[in-house]
């Protein structure tokens, strides 16, 4: 009866030895699978690690170029604020002078106008015209009362008569006003390019003034 027993708990011991050798070979086999997924696991760590630092290290170019973009964008707009300045300035400057030199031509085109008057101008070359034609008349009446005088007389010699010293006067006076006459033709032309020059100019400097706006906008 007690070698049955004996037997029995033998047996038992070994179902138990068993057991706990199934039992130990699946914990070693957990284990194993532990450490593969411990392994794995400090691979993919490190992976991450790794991956962390590239993205760290990328983190940091981004900012250092974003850092220098900011700082071009600053200098850019800086430049841009002292081109608009110094463009403002040009162009009120440019204005300005637009202004005073258009009022300047303005004046002189007025003055111009007043002074050479069209009308005026012919009034006075008629005027002339209607001395130089009484005067010319005097001459030929002159002249023709010299030789009268000349045939009467049986004169060669009128040098010492006061009648040649009066024609000699009449015909300076006729070519002073004949000269005056060419004279105000003369400005008169004069008058009539001036007047052309300065539109011309007026002309162009309102086309510089509009360039200037339209680059400045």
């Amino acid at each position: 009866m007690e070698n049955c027993n004996s037997r029995e708990n033998i047996e038992r011991l070994q179902l138990q030895e068993q057991k706990l050798t199934e039992e130990l070979k699946n914990l070693q086999k957990n284990l194993t699978m532990l450490r593969d997924e411990q392994v794995s696991l400090a691979s993919s760590n490190w992976k991450m690690e790794m991956s962390l630092q590239y993205l760290q290290k990328e983190n940091t170019y981004l900012e250092e170029e974003v850092q220098k973009k900011n700082e071009s964008l600053v200098e850019i707009e800086n430049h841009y604020q002292k081109y608009k300045s110094e463009n403002n300035k040009e162009l009120r400057d440019f204005s300005e002078f637009f202004d005073n030199e258009t009022n300047h031509y303005c004046n002189l085109l007025s003055n111009a106008k007043e002074e050479y008057d069209p009308e005026n101008l012919r009034a006075d070359i008629e005027n002339y015209k209607r001395q130089t034609a009484l005067l010319k008349r005097d001459l030929e009446r002159i002249e023709a009362d010299m030789n009268e005088l000349t045939k009467k007389f049986g004169l060669t010699e009128l040098g010492t008569n006061e009648k040649v010293k009066v024609v000699d006067k009449i015909k300076s006076i006729i070519k002073s006003i004949e000269n005056d006459e060419s004279a105000v033709q003369s400005t008169i032309k004069l008058y009539k390019n001036k007047i052309r020059d300065l539109s011309k100019k007026i002309e162009h400097k309102e086309q510089l003034l509009s360039a200037v706006t339209k680059k400045n906008f």
